[in-house]
């Protein structure tokens, strides 16, 4: 029992963020939430995690891009590979959610 729902949850977890990379990666989607995105990610680019460190400067359009196919490929290895990749999948996919809280953060989103 326990297994059937640790898989589901896994490929409905998977499926999302293929679904939300997706939509960073491709306006036919939903046109207005891509267009949006891209704005706001002119505004994450500035306060990329270890960017200023390293003395970066990161373009919003490669940022979004990476991001938006890290969350595709993880999300479908998460969903349809199990194993290793599965776990692999799951550690980039938590680090791009830690990063994700981080670039809220430090823009100063209200966590409503």
């Amino acid at each position: 029992m326990g297994s059937i729902v640790v898989t589901t949850l896994s490929v409905f977890l998977g499926m999302f963020f293929v679904f939300m990379g997706s939509i960073k990666l491709n306006q036919q989607i939903n046109r207005e939430m891509h267009r949006e995105i891209r704005r706001q990610f002119v505004q994450y680019s500035k306060v990329v995690p270890m960017a200023a460190t390293l003395g970066l400067k990161v373009s919003p359009k490669l940022y979004r891009l990476f991001i938006g196919w890290l969350e595709l490929i993880a999300g479908l290895s998460m969903a349809f590979i199990p194993g290793r990749i599965k776990l692999v999948a799951n550690v980039l996919l938590l680090g791009v959610t830690i990063g994700g809280i981080y670039t809220h953060f430090m823009i100063g989103d209200k966590f409503e």
